[in-house]
């Protein structure tokens, strides 16, 4: 997960290839070492897979809450492709939904859009 841009009204992120439960425990820990937790995000991962368990997406829940316990979350709008990674991620926004929204989008435009909204 490669952070693209911090200009603007949100943080871009760009995944490709397989992303597992390190991948993404890996750029929050990057985020919040460069005060970025915060931002809404829009991640595009039309080029990406998800790789992580049930198990492990309820540990990023865990991390994600204690985070939040520190400091405000952003929203993150995820653009995928496939029905596997659009499922994942949307298991995972349930989990967080309480702490921060957390949705997948077919296209960008609908993601930008929702980002734009919770503004």
């Amino acid at each position: 997960m490669t952070i693209r841009t911090t200009e603007g009204p949100w943080v871009e992120t760009i995944c490709q290839g397989r992303v597992s439960h390190a991948d993404i425990v890996a750029h929050l820990a990057l985020e919040r070492t460069q005060g970025l937790l915060d931002r809404p995000e829009l991640v595009d991962a039309t080029a990406a897979t998800a790789d992580f368990t049930a198990d492990e997406a309820r540990h990023l829940y865990d991390l994600v809450h204690e985070i939040h316990g520190s400091q405000p979350l952003g929203a993150v709008a995820v653009v995928v492709q496939d029905d596997l990674t659009y499922g994942m991620v949307r298991m995972l926004g349930m989990l967080v939904d309480r702490v921060t929204p957390v949705h997948p989008f077919r296209d960008r435009a609908a993601a930008s859009t929702w980002l734009a909204h919770l503004r």
